[in-house]
C-alpha cells in the first residue's frame, strides 16, 4: 500500500525535474552568439612528394569573443 505522503514526494520530484530541464534547455541557448571570422592558407609549400607545409590563419571579424579550444580539420585537393 502507498500512502499519499510517498505520492505528494514522488510527484513534486517529477514536477521539479521537469522544470529544472526546461530552464537548462532555454537558458543554455538563450545567450549565445555565433562567432565570424576568416580562414585562410597561406605561404604553402611542397617541401617533399609527401611533404605539403602552410601556415594557417583565423582571423575574428565580429565583435563576439572568438575562443578556440582544438582543431580537427581535413584538406582535400586534387
Amino acid at each position: 500500500m502507498v500512502d499519499s505522503s510517498s505520492k505528494l514526494n514522488m510527484k513534486s520530484t517529477i514536477k521539479f525535474l521537469t522544470i529544472s530541464v526546461i530552464v537548462f534547455v532555454f537558458t543554455s541557448n538563450a545567450f549565445s552568439q555565433v562567432p565570424t571570422y576568416n580562414m585562410m592558407i597561406a605561404n604553402d609549400t611542397v617541401i617533399s612528394p609527401n611533404v605539403y607545409e602552410f601556415d594557417w590563419y583565423v582571423q575574428r571579424t565580429g565583435t563576439t569573443p572568438f575562443e578556440l579550444a582544438s582543431v580537427q580539420m581535413g584538406l582535400g585537393f586534387n
